[in-house]
């Protein structure tokens, strides 16, 4: 006959009643021991022992206690407390929180007569880096986030984690699917990036935004209105773009869309700055590039601005040089007029001579430019310019008329010059002669002193006596150092006769 549960509850009364007795069959906490470790090797039960080995507990009951101890802590305990406040090893925790899991993930049917449809619902725990948590604890942190939201309206997700000292893995995974803007949401908020903004303060943001850039007059760059707002460039571009996107940005802007290095231009700027421009063309028939870029409305290329803004007749006078923009009709033929009017009277002309006394700030680019037109113009092909094209002149007639001063010039200052550069280059001559017969002379005389004075063989009374002759004509100056008596006595006299030589 089989084995009741019944059956097996009588039989543990009778155990617990028996060791309530102080009878002899009352078994001792040894025996407990022994008998419980015999029915756990037999798999007949199925228990954990404690750490000191002193209390046994069934798996069912430690999953019960994982979960109690976990409420107990306000929802959330690591794993190697829970073990520690249980006295049991960390396997048998790890595997009862595994089973507490698979417990608490449920199912509910919907509603429908004709379909049935699993639809999950939140698990009541959840493990999460280390740590079990219960629903109520990330439901509370959800509350707490969303009271903050509302009273600052943006929070960092950086500092929410270090400050409630929370795992980012439970932020990403249990806590960030629960915002939206959505009434269902529990956290009422839009992120943008790692900062969570609630509608509300978005909204501010846009207001704020359009008070600012209305309140500007003068261009202003990207990163000083950034600055002003504190916030994320993300959101800041975001806000940006709706409001050109609405056609509600009371200006545009001067470079990369997504940089915030670009430059705001207000409208009112953009209209001041191009009235002020039509003034100096209609008044002066000229404005500096210097003065456009310091505006700050017209772009690289100022051919299209002026296109925009200008009739087309009025377009069409003008021209565009390196640091100018001017008139045609009004300034450039009248430079050309008066520079002809000195090429006809000189042949030559300056061009500073030509141009209004505001022109000092061209360039070799803008001078460049005049002389191509001037070269353009009747015999233009024979100008020529100097090398920082300052002066203009017709090279055939200007040559001709230099060279005919230049050469009655020579010819008056050669016929005058003539008798005294004459006498100096004959001085010249005499000096040069002078000087090399010292030179040589002076060779000579060194010659003369470095030979030897005369042979030991053979000496006579007659060497003596030409030695001594020789000796007399140094004495006298004009005779040089003796020189070795030959045999015969007509050597002596040829030397002699070439020494006086």
């Amino acid at each position: 006959m089989a084995t009741t549960w019944a059956d097996i509850q009588r039989l543990a009364a009778d155990l617990q009643r028996v060791q309530l007795t102080e009878g002899t069959k009352r078994l001792s906490e040894a025996n407990c021991v022994e008998l419980v470790t015999m029915l756990m090797a037999m798999e007949k039960v199925h228990l954990v022992i404690t750490t000191d080995g002193k209390e046994f507990v069934t798996r069912r009951h430690l999953v019960t206690e994982c979960a109690n101890e976990c409420l107990a802590s306000g929802g959330r305990i690591a794993l190697t407390e829970l073990a520690a406040q249980l006295s049991v090893d960390l396997d048998h925790i790890q595997t009862a929180v595994n089973q507490l899991l698979a417990k608490n993930r449920h199912h509910r049917m919907a509603e429908d007569e004709n379909a049935v449809e699993d639809i999950s619902t939140p698990a009541e725990f959840v493990v999460c880096a280390g740590e079990l948590i219960h629903r109520e604890f990330i439901n509370d942190l959800c509350a707490r986030l969303n009271t903050r939201l509302t009273e600052f309206g943006q929070m960092s997700l950086f500092q929410l984690t270090k400050q409630w000292e929370l795992p980012t893995e439970l932020f990403n995974f249990h806590i960030l699917p629960e915002i939206g803007s959505h009434p269902s949401a529990r956290i009422c908020a839009i992120r943008f990036e790692d900062i969570l903004c609630t509608p509300r303060y978005i909204n501010a943001l846009r207001r704020k935004m359009s008070a600012v850039l209305v309140a500007l007059t003068k261009p202003t760059s990207l990163s000083s209105i950034h600055s002003y707002f504190g916030i994320s460039p993300t959101l800041f571009f975001k806000l940006w773009n709706e409001m050109v996107d609405e056609n509600k940005m009371p200006g545009h802007l001067l470079g990369s869309k997504g940089s915030l290095s670009s430059l705001y231009i207000p409208k009112v700027h953009e209209k001041m700055a191009t009235q002020f421009i039509k003034q100096r063309i209609s008044e002066d028939h000229f404005i500096e590039c210097v003065v456009l870029k310091r505006l700050n409305v017209v772009p690289s290329d100022p051919l299209a601005f002026f296109r925009e803004f200008l009739p087309e007749n009025e377009f069409s006078d003008l021209l565009f040089w390196p640091s100018v923009v001017l008139s045609e009709s009004k300034l450039c033929r009248e430079f050309e007029s008066l520079a002809q009017k000195f090429l006809q009277a000189n042949h030559f002309c300056s061009l500073d001579e030509i141009l209004p006394p505001q022109f000092t700030f061209l360039t070799d680019g803008d001078y460049a430019k005049i002389v191509e037109r001037l070269q353009k113009r009747g015999n233009g092909a024979n100008l020529r310019t100097t090398g920082d094209r300052s002066v203009v002149f017709e090279h055939p007639q200007l040559m001709d008329n230099w060279l005919k001063l230049l050469g009655e010039f020579v010819r008056k200052r050669a016929e005058k010059d003539a008798p005294e550069l004459r006498k100096a280059h004959l001085d010249t001559l005499l000096g040069a002669k002078k000087t090399e017969k010292q030179q040589k002379q002076q060779q000579k005389d060194e010659w003369e002193t470095d030979k030897p004075t005369g042979s030991k063989k053979g000496k006579s009374a007659g060497a003596k006596k030409g030695g001594a002759t020789a000796a007399g004509k140094r004495r006298g100056g004009g005779g040089t150092e003796t020189e070795s008596q030959p045999k015969n006595g007509k050597g002596s006299g040829r030397r002699d006769t070439q020494k006086h030589s």
